[in-house]
């Protein structure tokens, strides 16, 4: 019997993701291509840190990108190919032909099924197989602050063209489907286990410092993320306990005044993309990870710290409180409420004993020879 073909077509943003269900494909027997969409403003995006484009406008292996070499240990690479976008415009004809060119290649793989997720223009070049397609929704809310009207009219048309679709938070699958009026039985709900991927990183760590009390917040600055709620309530922790530091370390518009951390020598703000070896490191001195999100879907960030092992204080929001056991692997506190999450920050920063418990319980979750993964993954074929 032959091995189910897969072909998987995503982008920079969802590597760790991605990487991550593909090796518990992989691992399971499936025949997986994956394809991931490379142009000059995504290369630096979670795991993807590009140097510098290639100059070839077509569909590469990915091995000619020497950053991609080094995740060979993690994943077979072998039908790893990147669609190299050298034009920003997707309706420059150098990208149109690319997007053509790509169709035709996923006729000749003639796959049993095609995860990916909702493109713009390119997507519309793969509707002939939109039988066989699964749309990933990493969002079935857009967030405060990034609702566009070009995001609203092909998420529109998307919803309406495609014919499954997977979320990864059951919280909000009622509400997306009856906005979007999709029937409950063409969507299946899965779920994210922790990023085991970025341990590829883990001998190219920057040396780790003991930063003991350190609480973390990583990622893509954003305003539904909530960062001015997060350093009122570092005001509260440090007049309890003065060596406790903050560490906000993400690209992005910083939306925040600078006199709310300005002047404030417990507060780092490290407003830049953070390259992955360092980040790595940034999480492994952390004691806490923090998302004081004011509104979510899923976080990619809450699997990141629990592959190290790192408890996380978190909002009640989206689908968050199903990813953190409150008490166990981290905290939930209510959102956009300073007061509380100053308290949860003091409760587990002055808690060492608590600390370890919750580091063992995520290890005994997530650590088990990518199980939990490969559970995912068999969702994902058999939907």
């Amino acid at each position: 019997m032959k091995p189910i073909k897969i072909v998987y077509l995503s982008s920079p943003a969802f590597a760790d993701y991605d990487f991550s269900l593909i090796k518990a494909f992989q691992q399971q027997g499936y025949d997986v291509y994956y394809f991931m969409l490379l142009a000059e403003y995504n290369r630096r995006s979670t795991l993807i840190d590009i140097a510098g484009m290639h100059p070839e406008n077509d569909i590469i292996p990915a091995n000619k990108y020497a950053e991609l070499q080094r995740f060979s240990s993690y994943l077979d690479m072998d039908k790893f190919f990147v669609i190299n976008k050298v034009h920003r415009q997707d309706t420059h004809p150098l990208s149109l032909y690319l997007y053509w060119k790509l169709s035709r290649t996923i006729s000749q793989i003639n796959p049993d099924k095609i995860i990916t997720q909702p493109f713009e223009i390119a997507g519309f070049l793969l509707y002939k197989f939109r039988n066989r397609i699964r749309f990933v929704i990493h969002d079935p809310v857009l967030h405060t602050g990034e609702s566009t009207l070009r995001k609203l009219l092909f998420r529109w048309i998307y919803f309406r063209l495609g014919k499954k679709f997977i979320l990864l938070n059951k919280n909000q699958s009622d509400d997306f489907c009856k906005k979007h009026r999709i029937n409950i039985k063409h969507v299946l709900v899965n779920e994210l286990s922790a990023y085991d991927v970025y341990k590829v990183f883990a001998n190219e760590a920057y040396p780790i410092q003991n930063r003991e009390k350190n609480i973390l917040f990583f990622g893509r600055i954003s305003r539904y993320k909530g960062i001015e709620y997060l350093c009122e309530a570092m005001k509260k922790v440090h007049e309890r306990i003065p060596e406790a530091t903050l560490t906000i370390a993400g690209g992005g518009k910083m939306y925040i005044e600078p006199e709310v951390y300005e002047n404030k020598k417990y507060i780092e703000i490290i407003n830049r993309f953070i390259p992955t070896e360092m980040l790595t490191s940034m999480i492994q001195e952390s004691t806490v990870v923090c998302c004081p999100y004011m509104d979510a879907t899923q976080s990619g960030v809450i699997m990141t710290a629990f592959a190290f092992q790192k408890p996380v204080i978190a909002t009640r929001v989206g689908g968050i409180e199903n990813q953190i056991d409150d008490g166990i692997t981290g905290m939930l506190v209510p959102p956009c409420d300073a007061e509380a999450l100053a308290d949860a920050l003091i409760g587990i920063l002055s808690n060492q004993e608590h600390q370890e418990t919750m580091a063992n319980n995520l290890r005994e979750k997530y650590h088990t020879e990518n199980q939990p993964w490969r559970m995912i993954a068999k969702k994902y074929a058999n939907f």
